[in-house]
């Protein structure tokens, strides 16, 4: 992972708490969020039942629950920086 990834990955988390925090995510940026969320999930899975999933052990329910929070407040969030950056004119690289 490189530091721009990194920037803009807590760059992202920051945005949605701040958004989510504030009271000022509304149902139509959820829903966006959770239906990017379960498509990138689909493509991970199918690819996670490969020949290496005996390898690891089965995360608890508890922990796929907060797993899933925390990915959907990241894709809430890169939603958020790139409104914000495509409002500015620029792409997300650039914006960070």
């Amino acid at each position: 992972m490189t530091v721009e990834a990194v920037l803009t990955h807590v760059e992202a988390l920051c945005a949605a708490l701040g958004r989510t925090l504030d009271g000022k995510v509304d149902g139509a940026l959820l829903e966006r969020a959770r239906a990017v969320h379960r498509a990138s999930m689909i493509d991970y899975l199918a690819a996670e039942a490969g020949q290496l999933v005996d390898l690891f052990r089965v995360p608890t329910l508890q922990e796929q629950f907060d797993q899933a929070g925390r990915q959907l407040l990241l894709v809430l969030g890169m939603d958020l920086i790139h409104r914000r950056a495509q409002s500015r004119g620029l792409t997300i690289a650039a914006a960070v």
